[in-house]
């Protein structure tokens, strides 16, 4: 039903002196091609796909709750927000948090991954511009990765694309 609306964010306010492709270049990146992914595969997916490419995450995730403030009144609309913020390394799989029901969905769909070896479902509530939507009952979801270098880069020079 194209009046449920499942999210794809990223958020594109890297501030200090890296050049911002980790963060959050990457979640944008991920968040932007979404939809071009569907319509290169000949998908249409059932509901509005909606990209989100968040703006002040970094001075007070002003951006998060201007939308949230904004639309919280059609919540029940709301299939799934998931947000990509933590860079792009080897992915293990989705960050998830939602009801009983919601989780074991998840768990199906994130198993179409397994040939990534990124087939796990964990108990994430992370998301800094979506995560004000569990108190609505929305689930949201967040790329679960190998994040061991993650803060080698994380607001630094090295933050570059060649990352």
């Amino acid at each position: 039903m194209p009046e449920d609306i499942v999210v794809v964010a990223g958020h594109i306010d890297s501030w200090d002196v890296g050049a911002g492709a980790m963060d959050d270049g990457g979640g944008s990146f991920v968040s932007y091609h979404a939809n071009l992914v569907l319509q290169r595969m000949g998908l249409r997916a059932k509901r509005t796909v909606r990209t989100i490419l968040f703006t002040a995450e970094e001075q007070g995730v002003i951006g998060g709750y201007e939308y949230f403030n904004r639309h919280q009144d059609s919540s029940a609309n709301y299939q799934l927000m998931l947000e990509a913020d933590l860079g792009t390394f080897t992915p293990y799989g989705i960050g998830f948090y939602g009801s009983d029901t919601a989780t074991c969905i998840m768990q199906e769909i994130v198993n179409l991954t397994a040939a990534m070896n990124a087939s796990e479902v964990i108990v994430s509530s992370n998301g800094p511009d979506i995560g004000m939507w569990t108190k609505l009952g929305v689930p949201i979801g967040s790329l679960y990765a190998d994040t061991s270098r993650y803060f080698w880069f994380h607001h630094s020079e090295g933050d570059s694309m060649e990352v």
